[in-house]
């Protein structure tokens, strides 16, 4: 059975809400020293973080789309993030990955709000769950939130309590920051150039994604 998750919308943008149920197979990329690189929270939005760049095309170990040792399958991943937005209506045709990066939050870390551009859809997967056993997440523990405009002027808020899985997939265009955290926090994020189905092309949610 696949959990299709909750998708939210608003004007042209949208998100998808899910859990992955394979995400410890990307533990390593925050485990594997050889996949650190240099810190870029200096340059990017990430406050009291590091945040360092993981993508295939900039680091020598890996090949074929998986780090040498064969711990990350970029190929599942798009396949599953496309069954995703498919089943929830998003007509994608194809994606392709275009930028990856890790960023692991420390006390008191959060994320600016902003967006990605036009011409992405954008990944942020929750690898911790912040808030303590028993306790109701709070909007000031290391929550994503993210802001979409109505056709009336006023956005539409939403937010997303991070635990292990949780992946939130959306337009590129979709506004999103995180609240400062309480605990350490770790998240990967994932931007895919895509192809939507053209007006005239069959698109059917329910096709297999070979």
């Amino acid at each position: 059975m696949i959990d299709l998750g909750i998708i939210y919308s608003a004007s042209n943008q949208w998100i998808v809400d899910v859990k992955c149920p394979f995400y410890e197979k990307f533990l390593p990329l925050f485990e594997d020293q050889t996949l650190r690189g240099d810190d870029e929270s200096n340059i990017k939005t990430t406050l009291n973080g590091y945040q360092f760049d993981i993508t295939p095309a900039n680091l020598p170990v890996w090949k074929d789309n998986k780090p040498m040792d064969g711990t990350v399958d970029y190929q599942e991943l798009m396949t599953w993030v496309m069954t995703m937005v498919r089943r929830n209506g998003i007509p994608v045709k194809s994606l392709k990955v275009v930028k990856t990066w890790c960023v692991d939050y420390d006390d008191g870390g959060y994320q600016v709000i902003h967006n990605h551009g036009s011409g992405c859809i954008s990944m942020v997967m929750a690898m911790d769950d912040t808030a303590p056993a028993g306790e109701r997440m709070s909007a000031d523990n290391g929550m994503l939130y993210s802001l979409m405009p109505n056709p009336d002027t006023t956005q539409e808020y939403n937010q997303f309590a991070p635990y292990p899985g949780r992946t939130v997939i959306m337009d590129g265009k979709v506004w999103h920051g995180v609240y400062p955290c309480k605990a350490p926090r770790r998240t990967w994020v994932v931007d895919f150039e895509y192809e939507y189905f053209k007006p005239d092309e069959e698109f059917n949610p329910q096709d297999e994604i070979k």
